[in-house]
């Protein structure tokens, strides 16, 4: 208890207080009047003399403003001569000063070599900044195109003399880049300043130099068109009258032909193609192409001739067309690569299955069974609904050979046993080439003996770089192990069709096959409308009230289905008319 009671005393403030630090006010600094609290406080009284926007500025970002200094220092450095010369001493570096033109290319250098030899040969040996002011001089004259030739002529001679005006005068011959496809008609609107009368003398000139007998007949013709006070524009024109001349037909072969010629071409148009004028637009039209006579050696196949084995895939047809009857050969007797390039519709499918059927009879047994676990085909098609319409059309056409048709796609998986019993598999090519890089599936990659690719065309788009590796890795298995492998190429639009057939390995001679609109089952004609209003509103006004009469003409009086791609939900005509 006595022991408690001890703890306790010890913790009381007479045991503690000579343990406690006393502070010295005295020392410690007083917080200051206008120290601020944090609580809110006026301003009123302590903004004297002071206005809003008095210490307003206008400048200018400090990093665009020292580029573009540096950049005045480097134009500036550019542009002050710095001619060295060597074994020069200061005083004559300092004359140099007074120097304005510098030659900068290796053509200006050595004619400007050239006027300074000839200046030096008139005016005796004198130094170097005697030589170089004179060439100035002389160069200003030259190149002032308010003179005439004659007050050139005149200048030149008062500060060199005639004999070196003349040597002057033929080293600085206008140089051959600076003749383009209309320099006779520029040349010309000096003297004339109607450009229309330039070009139609222009024209003159040119025929006036192809029809020409002589020089003599040549130049009296020349005078007698453009006039005596142009003889020296006559003369010196016809003195590198080989060269202007060169270089404007070369001009006018680079710009493609006679520009007024390209010109007429484009208004003519196709043949029977019309044109309308109507308030607020311009409505070409182009009628459909009228099909190719037959050649005189042209029939259609029938399907009686084809084989026996591939009869029931055409089933209900009488004949193949015209695209297919030509690709008969090529597709069914023999195994070489095929690009066919046709319209849409024009039975691009049937060649296709043509070529499957080849490959059939290529593995059909003498009993007339099929050696289905030879040979597998592959068909390439970029989208998946077009994936599954060509697995049902191969499924119902191929029914009769028993064959399994196959659907490889994102949302068609097939197991690997499922692909070994598959002798078809139509897919896309992202799915096929993720197979080919498997090195476990070569057990039935191997047995690929064809493949076809729709919509060849596709090279050109995001997804080409699959397409041409799915073309790269079959030639190089191919070369490789042997097997021979058979690519067919279709498509309905492609310009460059020598280019893709050279990637095909597609000989040029036999496999390539070119349709041009012509041979579409169904005629088509185009029409194109132009707007030529130039406010914005009253463009959308005409488009809205072309779309509404366009749409009217179609479903109104014929009745036809149509499809309007618009660029908005609701057009105001449409929305109110309907």
């Amino acid at each position: 208890m006595a022991d408690q009671t001890a703890r306790q005393l010890q913790y009381e403030y007479k045991a503690n207080s000579n343990l406690v630090l006393q502070a010295d006010v005295r020392l410690i600094e007083r917080r200051s009047k206008d120290e601020a609290t944090g609580e809110v406080m006026s301003l009123a009284g302590k903004l004297d003399g002071t206005k809003m926007g008095d210490r307003f500025q206008r400048t200018k970002p400090q990093k665009p403003q020292e580029e573009q200094q540096r950049k005045a220092k480097k134009q500036k450095k550019d542009d002050t001569p710095t001619i060295t010369m060597k074994n020069m001493s200061i005083l004559e570096l300092d004359g140099m000063g007074d120097v304005f033109y510098r030659p900068k290319s290796q053509e200006t250098k050595q004619t400007y070599e050239v006027i300074l030899s000839f200046i030096q040969a008139a005016l005796g040996d004198q130094p170097r900044d005697i030589l170089c002011g004179a060439a100035d001089e002389v160069l200003a004259v030259l190149k002032n195109e308010k003179l005439k030739d004659s007050e050139r002529k005149i200048e030149t001679e008062e500060l060199l003399g005639s004999l070196a005006r003349r040597k002057i005068c033929s080293a600085c011959k206008f140089s051959p880049h600076d003749i383009g496809a209309h320099w006779l008609q520029r040349e010309l609107n000096k003297f004339y300043n109607d450009p229309i009368q330039a070009q139609s003398k222009a024209s003159d000139v040119m025929d006036i130099l192809k029809t020409s007998k002589d020089d003599r007949e040549c130049e009296n013709r020349l005078v007698l068109n453009l006039g005596y006070d142009k003889f020296d524009f006559i003369k010196r024109m016809k003195k590198r009258e080989l060269k202007w001349r060169l270089m404007i037909h070369l001009a006018l072969a680079q710009k493609g032909s006679n520009p007024e010629a390209m010109e007429v071409d484009d208004r003519s148009g196709q043949e029977g193609s019309t044109r309308q004028m109507k308030k607020g637009y311009d409505e070409i039209h182009v009628p459909a192409l009228k099909p190719k006579p037959f050649a005189p050696d042209e029939t259609l196949v029938p399907i009686a001739n084809l084989p026996n084995y591939a009869q029931p895939a055409f089933d209900g047809f009488k004949s193949l067309n015209r695209i297919q009857s030509k690709l008969y050969k090529a597709a069914m007797d023999s195994d070489e690569n095929l690009l066919l390039c046709a319209p849409t519709g024009a039975g691009k499918t049937n060649v296709a299955l043509l070529s499957v059927l080849r490959e059939i009879g290529k593995n059909t047994n003498p009993d007339g069974t099929i050696n289905g676990d030879a040979f597998k085909i592959i068909y390439v098609a970029p989208m998946r609904s077009l994936v599954t319409e060509m697995t049902r059309n191969f499924s119902k056409r191929l029914e009769p050979y028993k064959l399994k048709v196959g659907e490889l796609t994102g949302d068609h998986q097939l197991t690997r046993e499922q692909i070994m019993e598959t002798q078809i598999i139509v897919c896309t090519p992202e799915k096929w080439d993720i197979i080919t890089r498997r090195g476990g599936e070569r057990s039935y990659t191997q047995l690929v003996r064809l493949i076809i690719f729709d919509e060849i065309h596709l090279l050109h788009d995001e997804r080409g770089p699959v397409l041409e590796a799915l073309v790269a890795r079959t030639l190089r298995n191919a070369e490789t192990t042997g097997d021979a492998v058979r690519l067919i190429g279709l498509s309905a639009t492609l310009p460059n069709y020598d280019d893709v057939a050279a990637f095909l390995r597609v000989d040029l001679k036999t496999g390539l096959y070119f349709f041009d609109n012509s041979f579409r089952p169904v005629p088509l004609s185009q029409q194109y409308i132009g707007i030529t209003e130039k406010k914005a509103i009253k463009r959308f006004q005409v488009m809205n009230d072309i779309l509404y009469e366009k749409v009217m003409e179609h479903a109104g009086k014929n009745q036809i289905p149509s499809f309007s791609f618009i660029h908005g939900r609701k057009p105001p005509r449409l929305r109110n008319q309907f």
